[in-house]
């Protein structure tokens, strides 16, 4: 990769879902069974630039960029998880995507799991983890913008709020993405997506009860020392999800950075198959 340049993650475009322009990839084995990645918060498709390689061969790869997260639109009525899920059965519908696994990492986690408990059978199987399931499980920064009220962000840039993580990031990922990165929480779009964290104080307790009724297999992968969500969520995932593997890295928060071949490698091994065990 040229310094400035981005890496060749597969097809990038720019697709309308809902109403809304959402920014999705296509890669991989066209005749392969489909994997569909949701970014991470706050960050972007270009999260998983040293994950896709491990699945291109084999898979079909399709990710996006959730609605007002990375460079997709975003909008009010679907800035919760739950909600969140709910367009993520739509944009299942509209890629044409059937017998499809998701990874779910961090914000999409959360969709991902309302989505499976809302259309049973939409998923074949789940790969997801390092979002907080309960409030009070939540730690670090996450835990302080959970609390904010609607409107803190507002009149501050928001690469500004996040230029901390983003400097501890550009440690691991390189220039060209971290101004991917940037972007994506550039003006008010920090703000925005604040608002879909917000939303756990209603909608984690629901998720909560609903849990023992997933019957998708769910690989609960996540950082044994992540310190935004401590990994005592992806315990209580394990301890009521009835059909799941628990798989604790040893990494922080950015394990698909932190810890790729570890994390490539458990969800390869979990879609070719292993999700059959549980």
């Amino acid at each position: 990769m040229k310094n400035g340049d981005l890496p060749d993650i597969g097809q990038v475009t720019t697709e309308v879902v809902d109403g809304l322009r959402i920014r999705i990839t296509r890669g991989g084995r066209p005749n392969g069974s489909a994997i569909l990645f949701t970014s991470p918060w706050p960050e972007s498709i270009y999260a998983f630039h040293r994950v896709f390689p491990y699945f291109v061969e084999s898979h079909r790869v399709i990710a996006i960029d959730l609605p007002g997260y990375g460079h997709s639109e975003g909008r009010p009525d679907v800035r919760s998880p739950r909600k969140m899920g709910a367009f993520l059965v739509k944009v299942i519908a509209r890629l044409n995507l059937e017998r499809v696994h998701a990874v779910g990492p961090d914000v999409g986690a959360l969709a991902c799991l309302f989505a499976a408990a809302e259309h049973p059978g939409i998923f074949v199987s789940l790969a997801v983890g390092g979002g907080a399931v309960r409030v009070d499980l939540a730690a670090g920064e996450l835990k302080n913008v959970i609390a904010t009220p609607k409107g803190t962000f507002a009149a501050m840039n928001g690469a500004d709020v996040m230029a901390d993580y983003l400097t501890q990031a550009g440690k691991l990922t390189p220039a060209a993405i971290i101004e991917d990165f940037r972007m994506a929480s550039a003006g008010k779009r920090f703000e925005e997506a604040s608002e879909y964290v917000r939303a756990y104080k209603d909608d984690l307790p629901i998720l909560g009860a609903r849990m023992r009724e997933i019957q998708t297999p769910v690989l609960v992968i996540a950082g044994r020392n992540d310190p935004i969500v401590p990994p005592a969520n992806a315990e209580l995932l394990a301890e009521r999800l009835p059909h799941n593997r628990l798989a604790l890295l040893d990494a922080a928060h950015r394990i698909w950075e932190e810890a790729t071949e570890s994390y490539a490698r458990e969800i390869l091994s979990w879609v070719g198959g292993g999700y059959r065990l549980v």
